[in-house]
């Protein structure tokens, strides 16, 4: 199943915050890393405003309470 636009924009917004998110920052890398987390969220927050009406209400769920994980195992963001 091919994702539509806004299904591989969230997606492609959620797997960039999940690879931040797991990089941790490293003592000498605090503030980068942070700075790239707060860059990633703030893209998040953006798409979930812009998309709103579009989305799943389990997407729009997960989005609202930043469960991105959740919101990116979903099969309808996954196209699975």
């Amino acid at each position: 199943m091919a994702l539509s636009p806004v299904e591989s924009r969230l997606h492609s917004a959620l797997a960039d915050y999940l690879q931040v998110a797991h990089q941790g920052g490293a003592a000498s890398m605090q503030a980068a890393w942070a700075e790239r987390l707060k860059t990633s969220m703030h893209v998040l927050d953006a798409l979930e405003s812009e998309c709103a009406p579009q989305l799943d209400p389990r997407l729009r769920h997960f989005l609202e309470s930043k469960s991105y994980r959740k919101a990116h195992d979903l099969p309808i963001v996954t196209g699975k």
